[in-house]
C-alpha cells in the first residue's frame, strides 16, 4: 500500500479520491487494530462497532472542514495546526465512541433493572397505557420509581404487594392488618395508583424541559 501523509490523506478525502480514500480506510484499520489495546478493552464485535463508528467520524470531520490542510499542514479548530498526528486524533475519536457505549450500556443495565422491578407496574395496560408514548419507557420507568421512593409508606407497601410481588387483594389483607376490608384495600390502592400516574408524569415532563 502506498504511504501518504496526513496532509495528502486529509486533501485526498476532501478531492473524493477514491484510492486516497481506500488507502485511509485500510490505514486507518490497521492502526486501529494494532493500537487500539492501548486506549481500552472490548469484545471483537464492540471493537468492530468502535471502528466503523470513529471512521465515519473521522470522514465527517474532513468533508464538514473540521480536519483540513491549508499551506501543506493539517489544521483543525478554528484552522489552527493539528496537535498531533491524524491517527492519534483518530484514536481520541476511538476513545470517545468508547465512552459512549459504556454510558449506553450502563443506562440499558439501570433500566433492566427498573424494568425488572416494575415488571408487574407494566402488565396493567388499561391503567398505565395512556401514561406516556412508548418510545418513551426509559423517560417513564425513571420517573415511576423516583415517584413510588417519595411516597407514603402505605402506597409504597400497597403497590409493591400488588405490581412487584403479584400479591392477591386477600393476601395483602392479611399483611396490610390495617385495612379491614377487600373493598377498602381496592380503593386504596387505587389511590395510590392515581397519585403515582400524576406525580410521574408531571416528574418526567419536567426533566424534559431541562
Amino acid at each position: 500500500m502506498h504511504e501518504y501523509s496526513d496532509a495528502a490523506f486529509v486533501q485526498g478525502v476532501k478531492n473524493q479520491d477514491p484510492v486516497i480514500q481506500k488507502c485511509l480506510y485500510l490505514h486507518c484499520k490497521k492502526y486501529f487494530s494494532e493500537h487500539y489495546r492501548a486506549v481500552f478493552f472490548a469484545p471483537d464485535d464492540v471493537r468492530d462497532d468502535i471502528f466503523q463508528n470513529t471512521y465515519m467520524a473521522l470522514w465527517e470531520n474532513i468533508e464538514r472542514g473540521k480536519i483540513s490542510v491549508k499551506d501543506g499542514v493539517v489544521t483543525g479548530k478554528e484552522e489552527k495546526p493539528l496537535t498531533c498526528s491524524l491517527m492519534t486524533y483518530m484514536m481520541s475519536i476511538a476513545e470517545l465512541k468508547y465512552k459512549e457505549i459504556t454510558r449506553q450500556n450502563e443506562r440499558e443495565d439501570r433500566f433492566a433493572d427498573l424494568e425488572a422491578r416494575n415488571s408487574r407496574l407494566f402488565r396493567e395496560p388499561a391503567e398505565q397505557s395512556d401514561w406516556f408514548p412508548d418510545d418513551e419507557r426509559a423517560g417513564k420507568l425513571e420517573a415511576i420509581s423516583d415517584c413510588i421512593a417519595v411516597m407514603s409508606e402505605r402506597c409504597r407497601q400497597i403497590l409493591t404487594l400488588f405490581y412487584a410481588e403479584n400479591k392477591k387483594l386477600d393476601e395483602m389483607l392479611s399483611l396490610l392488618p390495617t385495612f379491614t376490608s377487600k373493598d377498602a384495600l381496592k380503593t386504596a390502592k387505587n389511590k395510590c395508583m392515581a397519585k403515582l400516574r400524576a406525580t410521574s408524569k408531571g416528574l418526567y415532563e419536567e426533566r424534559k424541559k431541562m
